[in-house]
């Protein structure tokens, strides 16, 4: 009995587990119903839903280019959207009817049928109203007739294409470019002159003319057998015709019960639409082409520098004989011309220009024309973090063509430093010990060679792109490594060594640091001796660290930046140039490092007789006070060569003289210094050390005179030295 019962309730577990998947299946299907009725619910008005039941469905298609839906419930058909290019699947809520065929046709051109079969075999055809689309153009009316106007808007490089007029001669000849405005009797249709456009891209042209959308019929009134004539009337997007003259509109419907036609071409065959054109409203056909590839009727080289777009070279391959060259830059002719002269547009703004140079013939119709564009050039920035920041300076040059290199790459560059769009390259110069060096940078570029116009073609690549343009390659010179795996983004190329580490320099100076000053002084060379010899007025630029802070008129002005801070190194550069007019000569440039100078150590001496000695304007000897009492102002100047002196004496002092003397000894102090011997200026470099430091400029030494003690172990600030003995 008991084994029953447990049996009983593993049944009843059974059944309930069923009974809840019965319920929640139920519940799922009571969600999905009300999912759908609420989806209706929000696409319709409340008050056109009133009863939703399970025989209602839905239609889904796709017409034109709205989607189409239709709810059949109780009678109610709603269309909500339009689309033709696909057949979507009828949906139907709930399961019971399946779609057997959904398929539509066009009634005319504004309403589409739509014919749906289903498997009950209940069979719908909805018809449904439908704007088509179309081109409406523009159509106006233009000497008594209208006329859909001709397009330019589209299809055409407006900075490549004219429009073409009849001039009073009756000639076609040239206008403005699309850029600027139509001529005023670019087209009247009424006296079958017809719009024309002429359109020229790397030297190859063509004509164009438009072709209004228009109706036509057989005119059996001025028609005879073998001159069959037509009656045509130009009509607009709608297929009406409107009467210039009375206003009246004919609709297509009665020009249609007329005899009308409308030829295939003012259509284009609509990819949604299956047998569905779209109406256009004209079309532009070609009338011929003047030239080919291979043959320039003219051709020329365009450069660009800093004085503007340069046309020269002008070549012809005609025939015909050329009256007139015209040159036009970005649609606006600026100079014209008998023969191919060479020309310049001057003050070219920055962006994209277009350059054309049209021939034309003594009725001023055109033989041919080149067009060029001359687009701004993105290049590689230049690479300058291999270069010494303060002795290499940016090159550049004034509108007046006069170089600049003031400026040290460790500032930032001056704004017309380059521009590759106008020639413009970026350079720059380095100037060590003595050697002046110039380079260029070349950006990463493509190239190809243009077998008809003999020369080659460059694109700028920018970062490190190994992609070409079809028939362009990329130089080796862009490439290194073992087996040139390595891209380079550019690189720079020495253009010229001005000078080298010579005893007689283009442009050289004495130049030092004391102390917390520097001096310039003995500006020669032979570039400065020369324009000196002829007469030419030079003036001295004298630069810090890129900054401008005097200018001299003589070559043997001393020249001292002052009360600068010390042991810092600092970048002078003096740059020589024409007074009048500015041109450069050359410059010379120094790194140098300030420290400071010992002072003189007086300890040592009697304090009682022993005198500060210091010399005046006229070189004169002057003792002053004992070093125990205040020294004088100028008693020293390590900058101007003006050494400590001291003099020690047993006799008077009066009048900045020794009288009554026995004895007296004279001292210079040297303060502790390194120094180089420069074989190539046959002289000693020498820098001042403060302190004891040992530490000392490449190339330098300190004198064995600074140590002392058994094994020179002992460093000196400094030392006096025995000028002379005068009596003994």
């Amino acid at each position: 009995m008991k084994e029953i019962l447990n049996r009983m309730k593993k049944i009843n577990k059974r059944v309930y587990l069923i009974i809840v998947i019965i319920l929640v299946v139920l519940l799922i299907s009571l969600l999905s119903y009300r999912g759908i009725v609420n989806r209706i619910r929000e696409n319709y008005n409340k008050e056109e839903i009133k009863e939703f039941d399970y025989r209602t469905y839905s239609v889904s298609g796709r017409i034109g280019t709205t989607l189409v839906t239709i709810i059949n419930e109780k009678g109610l058909e709603k269309v909500t959207y339009l689309e033709l290019n696909e057949k979507k699947p009828i949906e139907v809520y709930p399961k019971g009817k399946t779609q057997l065929a959904f398929d539509y046709k066009m009634e005319d051109r504004n309403h589409y049928e739509i014919q749906v079969e289903f498997s009950d075999g209940e069979n719908k055809t909805y018809t449904i109203d439908y704007e088509i689309p179309r081109v409406k153009g523009e159509y106006v009316l233009v000497d008594g007739i209208y006329v859909n106007k001709p397009d330019v808007t589209t299809g055409f490089v407006k900075e490549k294409t004219r429009y073409m007029y009849l001039n009073e001669a009756g000639n076609l000849v040239p206008g403005n470019w699309l850029t600027g405005e139509e001529p005023e009797n670019w087209f009247n249709y009424n006296k079958n002159n017809w719009g024309n456009i002429y359109v020229e891209s790397g030297g190859v042209d063509s004509y164009y003319v438009w072709i209004p959308r228009y109706c036509y019929k057989k005119d059996t009134t001025n028609s005879v057998s073998g001159n069959e004539r037509m009656d045509v009337k130009f009509i607009n997007t709608y297929d009406e015709y409107i009467d210039g003259n009375t206003g009246e509109t004919v609709t297509w419907e009665e020009l249609k019960a007329q005899g009308y036609e409308i030829p295939e071409a003012f259509g284009w065959q609509d990819a949604n639409i299956a047998g569905y054109t779209t109406p256009i409203p004209g079309y532009w056909m070609a009338k011929y082409q003047m030239t080919d590839l291979g043959n320039y009727i003219i051709d020329y080289l365009m450069t660009a520098g800093q004085t503007g777009i340069n046309v020269k070279n002008l070549t012809t391959s005609t025939n015909k004989e050329i009256a007139k060259y015209t040159y036009a830059i970005n649609g606006k002719i600026e100079h014209e011309s008998e023969t191919a002269e060479e020309y310049t547009f001057a003050n070219v703004a920055a962006g994209t220009n277009t350059v054309n140079v049209t021939t034309l013939d003594a009725n001023g119709s055109i033989i041919g024309s080149m067009t060029k564009e001359l687009l701004p050039a993105e290049v590689n920035e230049p690479e300058l973090s291999s270069f010494d920041q303060d002795t290499t300076f940016y090159v550049y040059w004034d509108s007046e063509g006069n170089e600049h290199n003031e400026i040290p790459i460790s500032k930032a560059p001056p704004e017309n430093w380059y521009n590759y769009t106008f020639s413009n390259w970026a350079n720059i110069v380095t100037r060590n010990n003595g050697v002046e060096t110039y380079l260029v940078w070349i950006p990463r570029y493509e190239y190809s060679l243009d077998q008809t116009s003999k020369r080659s073609n460059v694109n700028f690549i920018k970062g490190t792109g190994t992609k070409t343009t079809t028939g362009y390659e990329i130089p080796e010179a862009f490439k290194w490594g073992d087996n040139l795996e390595h891209e380079l983004t550019g690189y720079w190329i020495s253009k010229y060594q001005l000078s080298e580490a010579t005893a007689t320099p283009n442009v050289g100076a004495e130049v030092s640091a004391v102390g917390n000053n520097i001096m310039i002084k003995n500006i020669t060379g032979t570039l400065v001796n020369s324009a000196i010899t002829n007469g030419t007025e030079l003036k001295y630029e004298y630069y810090l660290n890129g900054e401008l802070k005097h200018t001299g008129n003589s070559n043997t002005e001393n020249y001292v930046y002052e009360n600068l801070e010390v042991n810092h190194t600092y970048t002078v550069n003096v740059i020589v140039r024409e007074k009048e007019s500015n041109k450069y000569i050359g410059s010379v440039t120094n790194k140098l490092t300030t420290r400071g100078i010992n002072a003189p150590l007086l300890t040592s001496f009697n304090k009682e007789q022993t005198y500060y000695v210091y010399y005046d304007e006229e070189d004169n000897e002057i003792v002053g006070n004992k070093i125990s009492e205040e020294a004088p102002q100028n008693w020293y100047n390590y900058m101007y060569s003006k050494w400590a002196n001291i003099v020690v004496t047993d006799g008077n002092v009066e009048g900045g003289k020794i009288t009554g003397e026995t004895y007296k000894n004279y001292f210079v102090w040297i303060p502790r210094y390194a120094y180089s011997l420069d074989q190539t200026k046959k002289r000693s470099e020498v820098v001042f050390l403060e302190g004891t430091s040992t530490e000392v400029p490449a190339g330098y030494e300190i004198p064995e005179a600074f140590k002392w003690g058994d094994n020179l172990e002992h460093e000196l600030t400094g030392y006096w030295i025995s000028k002379y003995q005068l009596t003994d």
